[in-house]
């Protein structure tokens, strides 16, 4: 947030009002409650109309096509992509995830725990990549990932990956 705020008053701009509406990023509420009003009453709150609104985080595409019909311009940050409907700014999970398990290696850790969604996650993603080693050549616990091929489960917490003749052995 710090860096969004200082943005805006490098750009002259200002911060006029924060509202967090936690229905914004749940698409079943946002399909049984009306985000018409909900969007009509956050610009009646407003203590000045706003030229612009910036979305922070997981957004429900029609509270977006909503939000688009009501401010000029409309701008998401975000984790993923959300199809185009705004202009954007997004991180790439999988490089933070992976720049900070190096920084943790390069620092002499070896036993680096993951808390969060696992399989198609991008932060999983990039603490483990898809590879028959990752780059560290370390993995988690074996309760945590599924063997990848090549590669066999050893007895040691946080064993190393070696390689084998068939997958999953």
């Amino acid at each position: 947030m710090y860096v969004i705020e200082t943005e805006i008053h490098r750009s002259n701009c200002i911060l006029s009002n924060i509202w967090y509406r936690s229905i914004f990023s749940d698409d079943k509420r946002c399909a049984r409650e009306s985000i018409k009003t909900i969007v009509e009453q956050m610009q009646q709150e407003a203590v000045q109309k706003a030229d612009g609104l910036i979305v922070i985080g997981k957004c429900n595409k029609e509270a977006l096509l909503e939000m688009k019909q009501h401010y000029h311009s409309v701008v998401c940050v975000n984790r993923n992509a959300t199809s185009g409907i705004t202009d954007e700014v997004i991180c790439d999970g999988r490089k933070i995830a992976q720049m900070a398990v190096e920084y943790l290696i390069g620092l002499g850790h070896q036993k680096i725990g993951y808390v969060g969604a696992c399989g198609t996650n991008a932060r999983y993603q990039g603490y483990l990549p898809g590879r028959p080693c990752t780059p560290w050549g370390i993995f988690p616990p074996a309760r945590m990932r599924p063997i990848p091929p090549g590669c066999k489960r050893v007895r040691r917490p946080y064993g190393s990956c070696k390689r084998s003749g068939g997958a999953g052995s």
